[in-house]
């Protein structure tokens, strides 16, 4: 357990040190945050937003009800909700990307989006040893 909470604050601090120290300070490049509210927002990247929020949403609570009786796994929401979280982070990534390529405001959506893949893979790997 302590090797797992040394892992995670070592990436933790990593994607800091990346964000603050590389992107924004060496790179000059300026955070734009997209919210699911957002003005000029475009509506395709919103609607598949939405819909990887219902599908996940959906696929949760069916599993929860399925599983839960006989083989749940604490580690499942901590790993769904990483997956969720970087699945929407490649989707505003893309949409940045698409219209706003020549500002790099796509970097810090991918830097999200390797974080959470990494968290997903330690959840993954060490499932056997936070049980």
């Amino acid at each position: 357990m302590l090797v797992f909470i040394v892992i995670t604050t070592l990436i933790f601090l990593l994607y800091i040190y990346i964000n603050r120290f590389i992107l924004k300070r060496k790179l000059n490049i300026e955070e734009k945050r997209l919210h699911m509210f957002s003005k000029d927002r475009n509506n395709f990247f919103l609607i598949a937003e939405i819909i990887a929020i219902i599908a996940f949403t959906v696929i949760s609570i069916v599993y929860i009800d399925i599983a839960l009786p006989t083989n749940f796994s604490p580690t499942f929401i901590p790993k769904l909700t990483f997956v969720f979280l970087f699945v929407i982070q490649v989707i505003r990534g893309l949409e940045l990307w698409v219209f706003n390529r020549e500002e790099k405001l796509y970097y810090y959506q991918s830097l999200g989006a390797a974080l959470f893949l990494i968290m997903f893979f330690i959840f993954y790997f060490s499932e056997n040893y936070l049980i």
